[in-house]
């Protein structure tokens, strides 16, 4: 890690370097530069920090095959009544976000974020107490990712990435699990943002292979949700065939007005193990998915 000075005469060209160093590096690791800010927030030096990416779902799956049990005082889910929100929110980029995430997460017990930033439960100051964040993309100012709030701290917080094969960029999932009220059961959900562009289906189908690994050794309950690119009908048949393999259905929406890109939709939520009452689709503005 190191510190370079905004009064640097070689401030300019470093920064143009190290946009680069991504590109360079292997793919395990890559270069993280956000700004630090002095204490009137005057911005004073770039930080630089090269870390590696997560690339392990057997990890996340050998925790998901321990025994859970809630700790002594710690609430829980209620198993019969589960609101969940699902969105895209493009990084909070647009105008409006915030009103609208405050009146769609209300009363939600599960709100699950894809382009998410770390910064959001600040700004938005409406989410759920409990943030499990799993970092993704990052530029000279913003940590963007995949965040899963609830209302109930979960037991189990894991979290794995996959690289985007032309950018270079890392796609994350996040994996959380609550305890269900009088069960002795625990839900498993799964947040993801899948690859994007890519020639052919190798990168998508692995980073689905990924997720049906890191998920095979849960016994309960689950929901799998989140931003899959599913703009053709070859991803959409890998997604559907991969989650079959978790027992995993696609949740049906009556009037369908999910985001589509080629015809088709890409934003989706699949549960196992409950029974969906209704499922609603909302047209904003202030995202290019609707939630």
């Amino acid at each position: 890690m190191s510190l370079l000075s905004r009064s640097d005469s070689l401030y300019p060209m470093i920064i143009r370097t190290l946009s680069m160093i991504c590109l360079a590096l292997s793919l395990s690791a890559c270069a993280v530069i956000t700004p630090v800010h002095g204490p009137d927030g005057e911005m004073l030096a770039w930080e630089i920090a090269v870390q590696t990416a997560i690339a392990n779902p057997g990890q996340c799956r050998d925790e998901l095959a321990l025994p859970a049990a809630p700790r002594p005082g710690q609430t829980t889910l209620d198993g019969a009544a589960i609101d969940l929100l699902s969105w895209n929110i493009r990084k909070g980029s647009l105008p409006d976000w915030r009103r609208d995430l405050a009146r769609l997460s209300l009363d939600k017990e599960l709100v699950l974020i894809q382009e998410a930033t770390a910064a959001m439960p600040q700004k938005s100051r409406v989410l759920p107490a409990h943030w499990a964040f799993a970092p993704g993309y990052a530029d000279f100012s913003t940590q963007s990712g995949v965040a899963t709030a609830s209302h109930v701290a979960p037991l189990l917080r894991c979290r794995f990435q996959t690289t985007e094969p032309w950018l270079r960029t890392p796609k994350a999932t996040k994996i959380t699990r609550y305890a269900l009220a009088g069960s002795g059961r625990t839900l498993a959900v799964a947040n993801i943002h899948m690859v994007n562009f890519a020639l052919g289906l190798a990168d998508f189908r692995a980073q689905l292979e990924a997720l049906v690994l890191a998920l095979s050794a849960h016994d309960g309950p689950l929901i799998v949700s989140g931003d899959f690119n599913t703009w053709s009908g070859a991803r959409s048949r890998l997604m559907h065939a991969a989650m079959a393999r978790l027992d995993a259905k696609a949740v049906a929406f009556a009037d369908d007005r999910r985001t589509r890109i080629f015809g088709a939709a890409v934003d989706h939520v699949f549960v196992a193990g409950l029974h969906v009452e209704s499922a609603t689709a909302h047209v904003v503005e202030s995202s290019d998915h609707n939630p």
